[in-house]
């Protein structure tokens, strides 16, 4: 940034100053990205167990990240990895954001991945087994092991997180081989977590909570890959048209009622409400929902239950829906979801047939809490109110737990000023070049 110190005739700067009082700010909302790469940011992995003790290792220069855990096989290994970012600059609260990793395993399988947030602790201890002390939150790449990562546990073979709290679980798809992708999730833990942050350093820890034989492997910020990204954190600046966590209209009766719930004319005034998360069984609910006639939601739970929301650009100071350049919204939910904006379909899980009905289940599960970012076409919105309807349906009558949660934000194209404004612009600007100072210098 360049500051302007003027030398002689500081009345110039007044009209400097009345140029920018008259500029309203011209641009796009836009995202913040923080990696790894930026100030104290950092990453590496560490590995316990395997064909030998690594418990003392440093893999901080490694050109990726990885989480395995399979302790019943001939070659067992436990690791795990770590990742710090450098929030400083960054603008709270933070009310949108999506944590992001490069997955580059170079095989055709799924894994499922925990993610953790490392709480603010003064001491985070000893390693019982060996006697060190584990490093604080400004952990260094090039000394961290599995003996002294903070938050890690001391045994060899404990594949749990400790001093930390649970993010989201995210799954790498079924791609076929050599196809890499960005694997992203958000949730309110996340929201949360990055606002209790007081030290600008936030660190996440990932592992996999399923014994598998294959390696989760993700680019570090030392990748060799040409197309990959160090882990991120995607802050979005856009209009919150829905937050997370946000109230919802839901129908829990379980029967049909027709193909008219998805329209933005449709009465719901009977429906119940609520905060979310919003489902049942996992007990991290905000509002109960029913699950069908067994109390205990152990059978005969309904295929379906249907959501709806309401929101009104005029509200958001939006009187042109065409000021909006993109809609991104991200979707909570077990175990598939369709989802549609003003009665058309925007969205809809694999598991969940195109020609699927209320009393339809999924075609299969879904982890907990699955989590999706994805865009929609702003084209489909209207002026004033727009309404968001949601159909999550479980795998089976017999599914122990429903969730939901959703969030759409919106990139917003800042109204150039009127003519009269521009005019006035232009006048004070040729006033000013009339009256130039001796000396200018940039520093």
């Amino acid at each position: 940034m360049f500051a302007f110190h003027r030398v002689q005739r500081p009345a110039v700067g007044v009209c400097f100053l009345f140029i920018s009082l008259l500029v309203p700010r011209l641009g796009f909302a836009q995202q913040t990205v923080v990696s790894t790469l930026d100030g104290r940011g950092a990453d590496a992995t560490v590995r316990g167990f395997g064909s030998q003790d690594r418990s003392d290792l440093n893999f901080g220069d490694d050109p990726s990240l990885y989480a395995r855990w399979n302790p019943g096989t001939s070659e067992p290994h436990n690791d795990k990895s770590w990742f710090r970012l450098d929030l400083s600059g960054i603008s709270r609260p933070i009310t949108a954001a999506q944590l992001e990793i490069y997955w580059d395993r170079d095989a055709d399988f799924t894994g499922t991945y925990d993610f953790y947030g490392l709480n603010e602790l003064a001491d985070y201890g000893i390693n019982t087994r060996t006697g060190q002390q584990r490093l604080g939150e400004d952990w260094s790449e090039s000394a961290i092991t599995w003996n002294n990562a903070p938050g890690n546990p001391s045994s060899l073979t404990d594949n749990s997180i400790q001093s930390a709290a649970y993010l989201f679980t995210l799954s790498n798809p079924d791609a076929p081989a050599t196809l890499s992708s960005i694997l992203g999730a958000s949730s309110q833990r996340l929201i949360d977590f990055l606002n209790s942050d007081t030290n600008d350093l936030v660190t996440f820890i990932v592992r996999k909570p399923i014994a598998q034989t294959f390696l989760g492997d993700f680019a570090s910020k030392e990748t060799i890959h040409p197309n990959a990204h160090p882990p991120r954190l995607v802050i979005d600046d856009g209009a919150p048209l829905i937050p997370a966590a946000s109230e919802w209209k839901y129908y829990d009766i379980g029967q049909d009622p027709g193909n008219a719930w998805k329209s933005p004319d449709f009465d719901d005034s009977s429906w119940k409400s609520g905060p979310a998360e919003l489902g049942y069984g996992d007990g991290d609910e905000s509002t109960l929902v029913r699950c069908g006639p067994d109390p205990n939601c152990l059978q005969n739970n309904l295929a379906t239950t249907l959501f709806r929301r309401e929101f009104d650009l005029a509200e958001f100071g939006i009187g042109d829906p065409e000021r909006i350049l993109d809609l991104r919204a991200t979707i909570q939910r077990d175990d598939g979801a369709a989802i549609y904006l003003n009665g058309i379909e925007v969205f809809r899980d694999a598991v969940l047939s195109p020609t699927a009905g209320y009393g339809t289940y999924a075609a299969a599960q879904n982890i907990d809490n699955y989590t999706t970012d994805f865009s929609i076409d702003p084209a489909l919105l209207v002026a004033g109110k727009n309404v968001i309807a949601v159909e999550v349906h479980q795998a089976s009558a017999a599914s122990s737990d429903l969730s939901f949660d959703f969030r759409l934000t919106a990139s917003v194209a800042v109204p150039e000023p009127p003519g009269w404004l521009l005019s006035t612009m232009a006048i004070v600007v040729a006033a000013c070049a009339l009256r130039r100072p001796s000396a200018i210098h940039r520093v």
